[in-house]
């Protein structure tokens, strides 16, 4: 009995190391990515087979980079974050490289049946992760390689509908671009030492991004959308700004490693209001609604499971 017991709870810490090294509850952010670009380009929700494929891509890609990123920062880990699953010994970095390329191919293949341009998308967004977390971690292009891949996740969303391209999805790709890139270069060194001037810099970016959200429902409308109660849409514009500029400058005035790790956690949850005004600003704030559902799996499971 005892020995069945120790062996259900290595099994289970086991378990756990993995989904710790996976980030768990950002999975549910890359997928609101991806639905919320479906919708934004009038994608049925009817039409499961085709949104659920999308999210499997979008999980696996961001599997994919996470742990890469974690299988080559493992010196900076040990001596950062030594309770990380791949410094900590929870997970032999042989089998974290393993599942880093299961992920890629699975993703990769699944995109493959979807269309040409979720495939070729789903290449960029690898390519992108592989300089940021390689040759370019360390340079002044990381944040911006790192914008491309939530941009590109939005626009993978996009890539299923004949009708994307354009203006009108150029816009939240590029606001998505902007925020990641504000988030990246926030976090640079939330393990340490971080610069009061960069976060306020880098919160007025971010800020930015999500101010600019404001001009979707009018770029849309001169497209011939239609939408119903749109009014609500500000109250959730609004307050997405509000919170993301608070933590921002919060952290600003007092840059300990603890506050600015508070913001990022905050920025990157946030991301699925960024995503919700993203697909309501198309389809209204029904459908909108399902991707805002997934930040009660997002902060429930961020209460157990790291996100930075």
């Amino acid at each position: 009995m005892f020995t069945e017991s120790l062996h259900c709870r290595t099994v289970n810490a086991k378990i756990r190391a993995y989904l710790d090294l996976v980030r768990l509850p950002n999975l549910f952010t890359a997928a609101a990515d991806v639905l919320a670009g479906y919708l934004y380009v009038g994608g049925d929700l009817a039409g499961w087979t085709t949104w659920s494929r999308l999210v499997g891509v979008s999980v696996g890609l961001y599997a994919f980079g996470v742990v890469l990123n974690d299988v080559l920062d493992i010196d900076r880990d040990a001596r950062e974050r030594p309770e990380r699953p791949i410094p900590s010994g929870r997970v032999s970095r042989k089998s974290a490289i393993g599942v880093a390329m299961a992920a890629a191919v699975v993703a990769g293949g699944m995109a493959a049946t979807l269309s040409v341009g979720t495939a070729l998308i789903s290449m960029g967004i690898i390519a992108c992760v592989v300089l940021y977390d390689g040759p370019f971690k360390k340079s002044r292009l990381a944040p911006g390689l790192m914008g491309g891949c939530r941009g590109l996740n939005l626009a993978l969303g996009m890539s299923v509908q004949a009708s994307w391209g354009g203006m009108e999805t150029a816009i939240p790709i590029g606001l998505m671009w902007l925020y990641i890139t504000g988030v990246t270069a926030f976090a640079r060194d939330e393990a340490g030492e971080s610069s009061a001037d960069r976060l306020r810099f880098c919160t007025l970016a971010i800020g930015a991004a999500v101010a600019g959200l404001a001009s979707l429902p009018f770029v849309l409308e001169r497209q011939g959308a239609s939408y119903s109660a749109f009014w609500l849409y500000w109250p959730l514009w609004l307050g997405l700004l509000a919170i993301v500029v608070q933590r921002g400058m919060a952290a600003a005035r007092n840059p300990d490693p603890e506050t600015v790790q508070r913001a990022v956690r905050t920025f990157i949850f946030s991301l699925i209001a960024f995503d919700t005004c993203v697909a309501w600003a198309s389809c209204g704030p029904f459908t909108a609604a399902i991707v805002a559902a997934l930040i009660i799996p997002t902060v429930l499971i961020g209460r157990w499971f790291r996100s930075t």
